[in-house]
């Protein structure tokens, strides 16, 4: 039944992240533990000195995303591709330079924000965005802000599948034949998609109001239990990573 829930799930061409989420195989653990594992992780990745700290943190975090949540490291790969062009066009600038300080820095900072991605993608990657919200809730955030986040998160996936059919429409009447052609065609549909984002809008505004919408977003949520394993192992993990930091920083002076 669970690989036919994953091959389910898989089989669309073009695959979001909450979709991930949901049909991950750690879906089923408790929200609190792993947001509460990544942002440990996502701690010890920035307060690495050295860097070896958080190349070995976020080794750990993409382990356990592919072989515990069930992402393949193909895409796993492709998705870290996503923020590598930001990380290499600022590594660029702080080695700008040209001296051996600067580059070290630059790679420095490269690890640090790859890693930190990782962990990050752990939480987003096994968590469904709802249970992050709850998650989040229960740690007592101003609810405007978890509000606008998830507002903010479903409005941009409506956009991107709005994207993606009209590109595919576009792509069925040769739109992307020539550099010409291709450029029409994107900035037609970039207009089309700015007047269907505020028709989305009022939609998703008038939806909520006929569902009495009172100003706050509340979502069921399945009670997940953490188990005695998971509660020694996060903290096992914890008291091991400080150490780690600790003689990694005593080694350093």
């Amino acid at each position: 039944m669970a690989l036919h829930h994953r091959n389910h799930c898989h089989g669309n061409q073009i695959l979001l992240m909450d979709q991930y989420a949901v049909c991950s195989q750690m879906a089923s653990w408790n929200p609190d533990w792993k947001i509460m594992l990544g942002l440990i992780s996502l701690l010890g990745c920035i307060g690495s000195k050295t860097g070896l700290i958080s190349v070995a943190v976020g080794l750990c975090m993409a382990v356990l995303t592919h072989k515990w949540g069930g992402v393949e490291w193909p895409v796993y790969g492709r998705m870290l591709t996503i923020p590598l062009f930001f990380v290499i066009l600022s590594g660029a600038v702080i080695a700008l330079d040209f001296t051996k300080e600067a580059v070290m820095e630059a790679v420095f900072v490269t690890v640090k924000v790859l890693t930190g991605t990782a962990c990050l993608y752990m939480i987003s990657l096994t968590t469904p965005v709802y249970e992050v919200v709850g998650t989040l809730r229960r740690w007592h955030l101003p609810e405007v802000m978890l509000e606008l986040m998830i507002l903010m998160y479903r409005f941009l996936f409506g956009l991107l599948e709005l994207y993606e059919q009209m590109k595919q429409s576009a792509q069925a009447r040769l739109g992307d034949i020539g550099i010409r052609q291709g450029y029409r065609s994107f900035f037609g549909i970039c207009a089309n998609l700015l007047v269907l984002a505020f028709r989305r809008a009022s939609d998703s505004f008038n939806a909520m109001e006929a569902r009495s919408y009172d100003g706050e977003l509340r979502f069921l949520e399945e009670k997940k239990l953490v188990t005695g394993r998971q509660r020694l192992g996060i903290v096992l993990y914890g008291v091991l990573l400080a150490a780690g930091l600790l003689a990694e920083r005593m080694w350093s002076i």
